[in-house]
């Protein structure tokens, strides 16, 4: 039963329960959940009714977003006492929790619903969209400077130093300290979508690798796109007409690269990875996968093991534990003989052993006896991998390659005066 209309807004706060969007299509599509209120405002479609901006219990905040009151319904007493856990996660996210402060991000053709709020500047708050040249990476506050600017920009590359690049993806490194404003902004945006990114004013103890993509190849586009993909689609902006000498890194506009995502590491830490965000547009396409697959191609070059900084966000974590059990996989898949030890495996994965480690165990790879740990490898699983493999082969899914990587270990040269 939806909670009767009020004539004031319903104060921050209360708790109803509300079905999660995100649950369309899904067998939870009719399951409420427990909402709490954090704001409200008049509905825009339906004069004297109003909308809440609510928050799930015990769910990631990305599912945040305005419900009108018909979607919300009185919570009972039996429901209070089923999901006290997650009601109780309501004390706790009220410290943590802030509004998501966009409604729109447009990069190139795309338009984004972003999930988190993030630090912009004041005057993006009127308009609450932002709009981002993805190769200077300045941003932007209505479609009409948004055009005008694409018309005029002469940048055709972000900054910083090409060091790779194949038929399909390339990659820059950015040194933070060097080209501090467009690392700024690429942080801001990487706050939209991820939860627990912190951002820092000085950028100078990161180094930034930025992946760009040809992602309306034809190419791309048979080895990404899946039946399901296709019926839904993206939402586009109209197309941008550009002037004969502006192209794009490429000629022709629909072979050329796009601004897919990137990931950072600090300059003097162990760690291959601080953070990681593909737009949510190129998610789910094998981005994020190619670039912790790049950064581990680094830390191979710098002759060390890898791994990201911790903690990870929920889909970070999830992204990596499905490379390393598949980089771990390929190894037992390609050992001829009856041993091999951990340390082999992390030499030859470049995985860190605790994160090997972490990996096994998830997936049951490791089984402890009174004398020994040993590598518990089911046939099952290789037989999963080989099938992937020809499945990917017949897709033609992407793969990188060393031989394309043009690159030395950055060194910070410090020098120690006496």
């Amino acid at each position: 039963m939806a909670a009767k209309e009020p004539a004031e807004p319903y104060k921050k706060g209360l708790i109803f329960m509300a079905c999660c969007r995100e649950d369309v299509g899904t067998s939870l599509e009719s399951t409420p959940r427990p909402v709490r209120i954090y704001d409200s405002r008049e509905d825009p479609t339906t004069r004297g009714s109003y909308e809440y901006y609510v928050y799930f219990g015990g769910y990631n905040a990305r599912l945040a977003d305005w419900y009108p009151s018909s979607a919300l319904r009185s919570i009972t007493d039996e429901e209070r006492q089923l999901y006290a856990k997650e009601i109780g996660f309501f004390s706790q996210a009220d410290k943590e929790f802030l509004p998501r402060n966009i409604d729109k991000v447009v990069i190139s053709q795309y338009v984004m619903c972003p999930w988190y709020f993030s630090p912009l500047p004041e005057e993006f708050f009127a308009s609450r969209a932002v709009y981002i040249c993805e190769y200077c990476f300045t941003m932007l506050t209505t479609e009409q400077i948004y055009k005008r600017h694409i018309a005029r920009c002469t940048c055709r590359s972000p900054p910083g130093d090409l060091i790779y690049r194949d038929s399909e993806v390339c990659f820059f490194e950015i040194n933070g300290s060097e080209h501090s404003n467009y690392c700024r902004n690429i942080c801001l945006v990487a706050r939209l979508f991820l939860q627990h990114k912190t951002l820092v004013a000085d950028v100078d103890v990161f180094l930034f690798y930025v992946m760009f993509a040809k992602t309306n190849s034809k190419r791309a586009s048979q080895a990404h796109k899946t039946p399901a993909e296709q019926e839904q689609g993206v939402q586009r902006e109209p197309e941008i007409k550009r002037m004969p000498n502006q192209q794009k890194l490429e000629e022709h506009d629909d072979d050329s690269y796009h601004f897919v995502g990137f990931f950072s590491k600090e300059k003097q830490q162990e760690n291959s990875l601080s953070c990681i965000v593909a737009l949510p547009c190129f998610q789910k396409k094998g981005y994020g996968n190619m670039m912790i697959d790049f950064s581990y191609m680094l830390s191979s070059r710098e002759c060390r093991l890898g791994g990201p900084e911790m903690p990870l966000s929920d889909l970070g974590l999830m992204s990596y534990l499905s490379y390393w059990k598949r980089r771990i996989c390929e190894v037992l898949v390609r050992n001829t003989t009856s041993e091999i030890s951990l340390f082999e495996i992390s030499k030859q994965t470049m995985i860190s052993y605790r994160n090997l480690i972490m990996a096994m165990n998830k997936y049951g790879l490791l089984k402890e006896t009174p004398s020994n740990t040993a590598i518990y490898f089911r046939d099952e699983m290789a037989d999963e991998l080989r099938a992937c493999l020809e499945k990917e082969e017949k897709r033609g899914v992407h793969r990188l390659e060393d031989k394309y990587l043009h690159w030395v270990p950055y060194v910070n040269m410090c020098y120690e005066y006496k």
